[in-house]
């Protein structure tokens, strides 16, 4: 989910992500952030990931879709 529909050569003119992939989204950076040996909370990627953690929790709050 995130390198198909977050991270790719294109542009995001009116993509969005429904529910469920949130949800897939959500365990991909879970996945990441769990790791052994990979800290990526002091690089450009653990920004991107913290940044786009608030993001799922927002839409999950409000129960909308993510929209690029």
């Amino acid at each position: 989910m995130l390198w198909s529909k977050v991270i790719y050569d294109g542009s995001h003119s009116g993509d969005f992500l429904m529910s469920e992939a949130v949800k897939q989204l959500t365990d991909e950076i879970d996945r990441l952030n769990s790791m052994e040996n990979h800290h990526f909370d002091d690089t450009s990627l653990g920004e991107f990931l913290n940044k786009l953690k608030d993001l799922i929790r927002a839409s999950e709050s409000v129960n909308k879709p993510i929209s690029f």
